[in-house]
């Protein structure tokens, strides 16, 4: 394993390709200061069609028992609507495998079914990350947000409408692990009524008029009656019920276990006497198998610990009787699997992935005769999968085929688990692990990839949390990474950082962490922190990634230079460019001599360094390295390597800068016709190329094609990446820049607008993303003559980006020329020049004396400073 962005472009995760030689850049206006970036659009929101349920409402168990008690006080208090009540929150609490979840899906259907709701939501809260998901797909539902990328945001909105609506909804928190995962999340409303399911007892579930209804076991009659419905509906076979009274204590009238009891005397044609007798011998059984402390709890004593005796022993049972059912021998390691992935939902697809096929066939290898060891197939699997579902061992919940999911009890789970040995464990860690990872969408990023992807990053936290030492050692399995990278190809850079800060502590906990995972890691997490716009945490951990990687492995090993050009580009984007260059330099001419001259790192350097120097102002050496590159890899790379792509757009926007678009138009022409052949019409980089030719007619004056172009590739993006996504809001940025230099500025100033509402939501506070919106509107403003409006925004942006950026950034220097320019138009030419001095010197400082932007900043004071003169001819406007 390697560091991220191995020898690319762009540090944000991103393949080196178009996007990796920077964003997709809008033309500088005359003076050089314009900031090109990204922005948005809000079309119209989607009519919803009321009543609408958002989330799975688990279906209720076979011969599902009325409980008077719980069921009665969950009837009473305020109807939805009532304004005597601000919000009826009711709080069903009690241990595990005590029916809390079936009372709250049984209470919820029949408000449903009794039409006296406009919205359900299901969310299973197990932790506030799956709180937050659930409130934004609740946001988008109800036609609040399109693509939600901040989660905190979403639930904001969501929780906002809840107060004022009129619809009567009820929000049911299912499993809520932690009440603290609910502060500042509480839905609260006139309208509405929220009903949470808890094994906790804390106090805080008790305020505000919270109604906590505590959820028992079975009542004697309970259990009975339970029993009778399952075994002997009809009464014709009194036999199967004797000694039910006596087999209801000896399960501790645990609904859980009476259900997994039940189903296996139905599906054997066993009488509970017959039961009794194997469960006692079970129960025995076990306490000689399993280690001492097995069945300690992780959340109570006493009677929790009991009641995961219980289970352990119905397990066991339901086991043996689902082992011998066709397909045999499936039944265990298909539920040792789920034991170690998300209790909540686990995608059938894991089930039926190659290594998991793989396994369970070594397993029955093992396990039955030779002449019936044969491969296993996905009709096997999902027989087993039902075979464990009728016995209650899992529940498979009611959707279409290819999205079907597995849920299992938590109790089940760590009753299973407690029997696992240490090598067991590994195995089957590792097999889990794989099998997440072999089902892992290519295109985690798509809108219809999300509810998948967000199941495997639960399924990956569960493994990591109970099978820590097995996918963390001797190394960490890479679908720990594939995790942490699907939150940034999402673009949901808040989550991407913590869970890169969270994964990169695990691995340095380790007893041997590994240097390379550490280097992984800290790369990733550093990649996450500059694509939050956190610029200052991420360049001291390239820093300490590149001399560690030397100090640990070396000069010239291969992670060591993938470090050291990932550290030039965060340079560069610091706007450093003597570091960034000193650095790429360094790297090239080692790859050159340890590698060859034409091979692909080689090559990809090379490329980075080209760029860097057009980024300085080094336009002839930045083309002429650009042109050797291209002729190289054009010999030595495969026709669909996407690395050709980018050398290609380079080397367009090298010929761009340098005013020869006659030479560029060609080449960009060319990439976009590979870019859909090689990537297809969806791809991201497919996109950006599109974006990036558009651009190219805009400034070759083809402004029709240009504007056909554009406005298709925000609506693709709309559609593939999500309104909020930080590419859509790059190409917004675009339409709207091209609307602006078509002098429609109509067209471009709304969504310049709409832009800036979008980046707030999208990025943190002073992300460079959000300060180009900012600026972008503001230079709209000011090119329309709306000083008024242009002035306050200029003067925030030049504060956030002095901040954030530094005082020599390149966009701090925009930001500043930007200003003094609206100081200008307004008359102000006092506080303009100042500002036009400021930025000249620091382009003199970070680009050199002969660099475009330093030249038209020169030009822009010189011009200020003599209508300072003429303004006040006795005034010293030198400087």
């Amino acid at each position: 394993m390697s560091s991220p962005g191995l020898l690319i472009n762009n540090n944000s995760g991103q393949a080196i390709f178009a996007r990796g030689s920077g964003p997709v850049h809008a033309p500088q206006s005359v003076s050089g200061d314009y900031i090109a970036g990204d922005v948005i659009n809000v079309l119209a929101r989607p009519e919803v069609a009321w009543p609408l349920r958002v989330g799975l409402v688990p279906q209720l168990a076979d011969c599902f028992q009325p409980r008077s008690g719980p069921q009665n006080a969950l009837a009473t208090g305020s109807a939805p609507g009532d304004t005597t009540v601000v919000t009826q929150t009711q709080v069903l609490t009690g241990l595990g495998g005590n029916g809390k979840s079936q009372l709250a899906a049984a209470r919820a259907r029949e408000l449903w079914d009794g039409r006296h709701l406009d919205l359900l939501v299901w969310i299973t809260a197990a932790s506030r990350d799956a709180l937050l998901t659930g409130y934004a797909q609740v946001a988008r539902s109800v036609g609040l947000l399109a693509d939600p990328i901040d989660l905190e945001q979403a639930a904001a909105a969501f929780l906002s409408w809840a107060e004022s609506t009129g619809k009567r909804w009820l929000v049911v928190l299912d499993d809520v692990s932690d009440p603290a995962h609910l502060t500042n999340l509480w839905p609260s409303g006139p309208s509405g009524r929220v009903l949470i399911t808890t094994r906790r007892h804390d106090k805080v579930l008790s305020e505000r008029s919270r109604a906590v209804i505590d959820v028992g076991l079975f009542t004697e009659d309970e259990a009975l009656a339970y029993l009778t419905a399952k075994l002997d509906p009809a009464g014709n076979q009194p036999d199967w019920l004797d000694q039910a009274a006596d087999l209801a204590a000896d399960l501790g009238l645990l609904p859980l276990a009476l259900a997994q009891a039940a189903a296996v005397m139905a599906e054997q044609g066993w009488t509970c006497a017959e039961y009794r007798a194997k469960f006692s011998d079970q129960r025995l059984y076990l306490a000689d198998l399993l280690p001492r402390d097995a069945l300690a709890d992780d959340y109570a004593s006493g009677p929790q610990a009991h009641q995961r005796a219980t289970i352990a022993t119905t397990w066991a049972l339901s086991i043996e009787a689902a082992d011998r059912l066709a397909p045999e021998a499936l039944a265990l390691p298909l539920l040792q699997l789920a034991s170690y992935l998300d209790p909540n939902g686990i995608p059938v697809s894991v089930f039926l992935s190659e290594p998991n096929l793989r396994f369970l066939a070594a397993v029955r290898e093992g396990r039955v005769d030779a002449k019936n060891s044969q491969g296993i197939d996905a009709a096997s699997v999902r027989q087993a999968l039902g075979n464990l579902a009728r016995l209650s061992l899992i529940a498979l919940d009611a959707l279409p085929a290819s999205a079907t999911t597995v849920r299992i009890h938590a109790l089940v789970q760590r009753a299973v688990r407690d029997t696992v040995d240490t090598s067991t464990q590994q195995t089957i860690a590792l097999i889990a692990a794989s099998a997440l990872l072999a089902v892992w969408p290519e295109d985690d990023y798509l809108p219809e990839n999300s509810d998948l992807v967000r199941s495997l990053r639960a399924g990956t936290a569960e493994l990591a949390r109970h099978a820590a030492e097995a996918v963390l050692q001797p190394r960490a399995h890479w679908v720990l990474f594939r995790a942490g990278t699907s939150f940034l190809a999402s673009g949901h850079t808040s989550q991407a950082a913590a869970y890169w800060e969270s994964l990169t502590q695990m691995i340095q906990d380790t007893p041997q962490p590994q240097p390379a995972d550490m280097l992984t890691s800290r790369g990733y997490q550093a990649s996450a922190y500059e694509a939050a716009g956190r610029l200052d945490e991420a360049l001291p951990l390239y820093e300490a990634n590149l001399a560690d990687s030397e100090r640990l492995l070396g000069s010239n090993h291969h992670s060591t230079l993938s470090n050291r050009n990932n550290l030039a580009l965060a340079y560069r984007e610091r706007g450093r460019l003597p570091e960034a260059l000193r650095l790429y330099e360094i790297t090239v001419s080692d790859l050159e001599r340890l590698l060859g001259a034409e091979h692909p790192d080689t090559l990809a350097a090379r490329h980075n360094f080209a760029s860097a120097y057009r980024m300085a102002g080094q336009l002839n050496k930045a083309l002429s390295m650009l042109e050797a590159n291209l002729a190289v890899a054009e010999r030595v790379l495969s026709p669909v390597n996407p690395n050709l792509l980018a050398y290609r757009n380079s080397l367009a926007e090298a010929y761009g800068a340098s005013q020869r678009l006659v030479e560029a138009l060609p080449l960009l022409e060319a990439n976009l016709a590979d870019a859909e052949r090689i990537l297809g019409s969806k791809h991201p980089n497919t996109l950006t190329s599109r974006n990036n030719l558009a651009d190219a007619y805009r400034a070759a004056g083809r402004i029709p094609e240009a504007l056909r172009l554009f406005q298709e590739t925000l609506a693709d993006s709309e559609r593939l990446l999500g309104r909020e996504h930080p590419d859509t809001i790059g190409s917004r940025n675009n339409l709207a820049w091209a609307y602006q230099f078509d002098k429609q500025l109509d067209k471009a100033l709304p969504l310049f607008e709409e832009n800036l509402s979008y980046a707030e939501r999208a990025f943190e506070p002073k992300h460079p993303g959000l300060l180009t919106c900012r600026n972008n509107l503001a230079e709209a403003y000011r090119v329309a003559g709306q000083l008024d409006k242009a002035l306050p925004l200029l003067e925030t942006n030049l504060i956030d980006s002095e901040q954030s950026l530094g005082l020599d950034h390149p966009n701090t220097l925009s930001s500043c020329s930007n200003l003094a320019k609206a100081y200008r138009d307004a008359g102000r030419v006092d506080q303009a020049l100042p500002l036009f001095k400021m930025a000249l010197q620091g382009r003199v400082r970070a680009l050199g004396p002969e660099h475009p932007e330093t030249l038209a900043s020169r030009e822009n004071f010189a011009a200020a400073r003599a209508e300072a003169e003429r303004v006040d001819p006795n005034k010293n406007s030198e400087g």
